[in-house]
């Protein structure tokens, strides 16, 4: 789970946002985030201002993804109703720490100004970006994603159930695959959502 976390930390475009309807380009603002019942794994933004929590798990050493979805209705119940101040406060916090390995937002001094850094946003685009973060704090409306090496279909039926019963938050599954060519060292990771 750390390799998952330093990895998405580093590359979070291999959170396919687009396949969520959302920008391109996520920016990580917290790193094992405390909350009243535990830590967040991470938790990113768009640049329209929605704020995603995202769960990683290990894949199938790891097999209970019930246990996940329980975890992020708990972190979404931790997060609703927050204030924007409050969130924002968390964020500084961690561009600030040795969790931050992004150079555009370590050591920004507030969450407009790592959204200008990460996304060139216009003086409208950031007060939009405010805006609909604040929103989305007040009613809870969170984007909910699980990463893990797989992803059961059992899982994958029930975000699909919770996404068209539920006019509110929305769930993602994603697979993260890990290809290596048998003379390199590198590896490359390809996002699958569910």
């Amino acid at each position: 789970e750390d390799d998952l976390q330093r990895l998405l930390r580093s590359y979070p475009e291999l959170v396919p946002a687009a396949d969520f309807g959302l920008p391109e380009g996520l920016l990580i603002v917290g790193r094992e985030t405390p909350v009243a019942t535990g830590a967040i794994d991470l938790v990113a933004l768009a640049r329209s201002g929605d704020a995603l929590v995202i769960e990683l798990k290990t894949g199938p050493t790891n097999p209970d993804f019930r246990a996940a979805l329980a975890q992020l209705i708990d972190y979404g119940a931790q997060v609703w109703q927050q204030s924007y101040d409050d969130f924002e406060r968390q964020a500084v916090t961690f561009f600030r720490g040795p969790q931050c390995t992004d150079a555009k937002s370590k050591s920004a001094p507030s969450l407009e100004a790592a959204a200008r850094a990460a996304w060139s946003l216009s003086d409208e685009e950031a007060e939009a970006f405010k805006d609909r973060l604040a929103r989305q704090l007040a009613e809870g409306d969170l984007h909910f994603v699980v990463v893990a090496q797989r992803i059961p279909d059992t899982f994958v039926r029930n975000v699909e159930y919770l996404n068209r019963m539920s006019a509110g938050p929305r769930y993602y599954a994603v697979e993260l695959k890990a290809f290596a060519h048998k003379d390199s060292a590198v590896s490359a990771y390809l996002p699958i959502t569910k």
